[in-house]
């Protein structure tokens, strides 16, 4: 099986990781090959399985996905403070909630503890920085994952 993502060419770095180390968790966690050198923004997945096609694929798109308002995401908190929670919601992404954005604000917004599994509804992100701003108040359906281009073959 082969599988093409097709991601912003200067996320390249964070796919690979220092020394390589990204790509590596991938491939020994999967068991697929991948290519994310030869060629501009494309990581090339290569596996003996569908399986293990599309578990790579999945960790990819966690690293390099594109992030845009309007998506849901799921997350776990792993911070809360007095004005709000940090919510890590890939490998290498966390965003922020404020209070402000919990639910049932400002009469009794709800009491969001660290390692909590909840659903969140992207409402800004900084291009510069790369901070994704994210709520409980305003929510789709339910959650897609990150926006990345891809073909499959077998």
């Amino acid at each position: 099986r082969v599988a093409v993502v097709t991601f912003d060419a200067s996320r390249v770095g964070d796919l690979i990781g220092p020394r390589g180390e990204h790509l590596r968790e991938i491939e020994d966690e999967t068991g697929a090959d991948i290519d994310a050198r030869t060629v501009s923004g494309e990581a090339t997945i290569f596996a003996d399985s569908m399986r293990q096609c599309s578990a790579a694929r999945k960790l990819v798109l966690d690293i390099v996905g594109e992030i845009r308002v309007g998506d849901e995401v799921r997350g776990t908190v792993t911070d809360v403070r007095d004005y709000g929670c940090v919510v890590r919601f890939s490998r290498s992404r966390e965003g922020l909630v404020h209070k402000s954005e919990y639910r049932g604000w400002p009469g009794s917004p709800e009491e969001l503890t660290v390692g909590a599994d909840k659903a969140f509804h992207v409402i800004g992100v900084d291009a510069v920085l790369g901070v994704v701003k994210l709520s409980r108040r305003r929510r789709t359906a339910k959650p897609r994952p990150p926006a990345a281009s891809h073909q499959e073959s077998s």
